[in-house]
């Protein structure tokens, strides 16, 4: 056992809690919600690593939501 605590997405809290013996427990204050942002200099802007990667990135964003939406 361990007296430590962290504070995690629900989705990522709620997966670990299949694996691990963990507790979850709601905050004691209201926490805003998290905004996620890429940032990247304008000369990568066309970088088609970059590209792949935004693009990437951002579905599998889209996934993660409907299937936050379904359960």
């Amino acid at each position: 056992g361990t007296d430590r605590i962290a504070t995690l997405h629900r989705r990522l809290a709620l997966q670990a809690s299949r694996h691990l013996p963990i507790r979850l427990l709601a905050p004691p204050l209201p926490i805003p919600p998290m905004v996620q942002v890429m940032q990247w200099h304008k000369h990568r802007s066309k970088d088609p690593g970059l590209l792949w990667l935004r693009q990437t990135l951002k579905a599998a964003a889209a996934r993660m939501d409907e299937i936050a939406s379904a359960a």
